[in-house]
């Protein structure tokens, strides 16, 4: 843990990652700023990660279920969109599907 001063702010690391999440007031509610400072290699595996995370939390915050997402599908997208080896994240992937049985 690198940073923690609650409810507002908790940070740590988390691999090669710092992870940052920071609530701010928002009118009646507030706002999650997150944020993931990693190696640029990582950025489509992560980015694809979090988007389904957030998503899904989203969601339950709604009382709704999470949306079905292609993690694969989102990871070729980042990867193109950053300019990064698509194989790093598959490699995790498989390597993650290995480890989970």
């Amino acid at each position: 843990m690198t940073e923690f001063d609650p409810p507002r702010l908790l940070a740590y690391t988390w691999g090669p990652s710092t992870l940052r999440f920071e609530l701010e007031p928002d009118g009646d509610s507030c706002r999650l700023v997150f944020t993931d400072t990693l190696p640029r290699e990582e950025t489509a595996k992560n980015a694809a990660g979090w988007e389904v995370c957030l998503a899904s939390l989203e969601a339950r915050l709604a009382g709704e279920e999470p949306p079905e997402t292609d993690w694969s599908n989102l990871h070729a997208h980042y990867a193109g969109r950053f300019g990064v080896d698509p194989e790093v994240g598959r490699r995790a992937m498989r390597e993650y599907s290995d480890s989970a049985g």
